[in-house]
Formats: C-alpha cells, structure tokens, sequence
C-alpha cells in the first residue's frame, strides 16, 4: 500500500514519494475500488471556479441517480459531478451513507 504524504502544498499530493497535482488525483478513483472495505467512495477536486468536481464509484449499488440529482450523471456504478458546493458534497456524501444502508 502507498503511503499518502498530507505535508504537502494543497495543489499537490505525494503518494508512494511522487508529486502529483491535485488536478490528477481523480485518476486514482479506480484504484480505490481494490480495497476491500469500499462499497461506495468518491474524490473530490477543486476546480479554478473554486467549485468541485467528483468522480463517484460503487461495487454493488447504483449511484448514478446521485449524480444526476446533482446535474452530473454516468453508468450505474461510475459516475462524474461537476461544480459542486461544499453543501453539495456534503449532501452527497449524507445520500451514499443512506444507500449503503439499502444494499
């Protein structure tokens, strides 16, 4: 397992001794998804509106329904939001705790 540096500048994260840009980091989110524990999990990036965008996974339960109540969308088990609120990801972050309770 790579060790994830959280020292560094907040445009930036180190994982396994490599800097990456914080823009990059939602190409990991497939990688999450080897981890046993995870059901459902997401990434979140701030975008230059100072906004968020999201790539949201599951295993087993839809959540493309999530993202298009937040005017994003995808395939049942991945799928993208975009110019999100903090309140937002919170909000997202409230329905996948309900959903992970109906599967």
């Amino acid at each position: 397992m790579s060790e994830i540096n959280t020292n560094t500048p907040m445009h930036e994260m180190t994982i396994g001794g490599n800097i990456y840009e914080a823009g990059n980091a939602r190409n990991f989110i497939d990688e999450l998804g080897h981890v046993k524990e995870f059901q459902i999990w997401t990434i979140f990036t701030e975008n230059n509106k100072h906004l968020f965008d999201g790539s949201l996974r599951s295993k087993k339960a839809t959540i493309n329904d999530i993202a298009r109540n937040y005017q994003g969308g995808g395939h049942k088990n991945a799928s993208g939001v975009k110019n999100l609120t903090m309140e937002d990801i919170d909000s997202i972050l409230a329905d996948f705790q309900s959903r992970l309770k109906e599967v």
